[in-house]
């Protein structure tokens, strides 16, 4: 897997918010689109944890 330690692209979420992600974990290293997949990190702004699965 790879880490990438900061991502510092800001995200729109509800209502407008913005934030950005960080310690953010994929796996496989490339995901494929077509290919499931996972993603792992933290959202920076309330410094939770988050876990995606692309199935």
């Amino acid at each position: 897997a790879i880490m990438v330690n900061k991502v510092r692209l800001p995200i729109v979420g509800p209502e407008g918010l913005l934030f950005t992600l960080k310690d953010v974990l994929y796996t496989p290293e490339i995901p494929r689109l077509d290919e499931p997949f996972t993603v792992k990190g933290k959202v920076e702004l309330f410094g939770i944890t988050f876990f995606l699965i692309k199935v």
